[in-house]
């Protein structure tokens, strides 16, 4: 099992999407059952346009209705991502959501970021959590 650094390509995080907005309703999937990274380009402008990007967006990871936790991210333009997610992958593959999850109470599905300066550095970070390469 390689883990590959935060700077990993990017074009491995854009193979196979899964992006739900919940302004517009959109998915998409790229279909490569390797890797289910979702990728916050597509419909997304520019971070000047801000007040053109969807508010609240939400992706799952590994399998649909298997997750036992979401992690929010709250973004300084005012939109939150939520990520559906599984507490196991986060705590085995990162040190920083194993410290997380363990000051969190065991019962509790739900971690928020709050003021994330690059939500989209989490976003495809968390996603190469499942990766298989």
């Amino acid at each position: 099992h390689k883990k590959q650094p935060l700077s990993a390509d990017k074009k491995s995080a854009e193979n196979a999407s899964k992006l739900v907005s919940s302004d517009d309703h959109k998915s998409s999937n790229n279909g490569d059952p390797g890797c289910n990274v979702p990728a916050l380009t597509g419909d997304i402008t520019p971070r000047n346009k801000a007040e053109n990007l969807p508010r609240k967006i939400s992706i799952a990871f590994g399998e649909p209705g298997t997750s036992d936790m979401k992690v929010v991210l709250l973004g300084k333009h005012g939109f939150s991502v939520k990520l559906n997610v599984h507490r196991r992958v986060l705590a085995e593959n990162s040190s920083f959501f194993a410290e997380k999850l363990a000051g969190s109470k065991h019962g509790v599905p739900r971690l928020q970021m709050d003021d994330c300066e690059d939500v989209e550095i989490y976003v495809e970070t968390v996603g190469l959590m499942y990766c298989k390469d």
